[in-house]
């Protein structure tokens, strides 16, 4: 029963220090937009980046929008968990529903995964800041965003 106890101990002791929960900041947008990568949040195993690009996807309307870099610099798959905090007029709008816009993606060891404009990328590494395209130019846009409650898993 001590054996027992002892790897029982041992195993719960590895998963808290397999996952972690990283702290990170409100982003406001201001008026000018970085068009190269801003750190976001970083430690000696990975870096989460941020960026503004001018969309023309291949179909839909031309948006300005935030796209993420996340670099794997460990020599294990990390796993990444969040929940897209996005505020438009000052209003967070996705605050109220963690179960559609909370994301995960895994990022194999010593490589990058990147976001881009088409729609069929999925939504996990951009997020939608306004139209640019004139007929729908019109309307609240992005003030600030959050990946909030970040978990990392090793």
């Amino acid at each position: 029963m001590k054996a027992f106890l002892t790897i029982f101990i041992f195993i719960v002791s590895m998963n808290l220090f397999a996952q972690q929960q990283i702290s990170t900041n409100l982003i406001s947008v201001s008026v000018s937009h970085p068009t190269n990568w801003v750190t976001y949040v970083s430690n000696s195993d990975f870096i989460i980046e941020y960026r503004f690009v001018n969309c023309d996807p291949s179909r839909g309307m031309d948006f300005e929008g935030v796209i993420f870099r996340i670099t794997n610099l460990s020599q294990n798959k990390i796993a990444f968990s969040w929940h897209k905090l996005l505020y438009y007029a000052g209003d967070c709008r996705t605050c109220n529903y963690p179960e559609e816009y909370s994301l995960s993606i895994s990022v194999p060891a010593n490589s990058s995964i990147e976001g881009d404009c088409e729609p069929d990328s999925g939504y996990d590494l951009k997020l939608f800041s306004k139209f640019i395209d004139q007929a729908y130019s019109k309307g609240d846009q992005l003030t600030s965003f959050q990946l909030g409650n970040l978990i990392v898993k090793f």
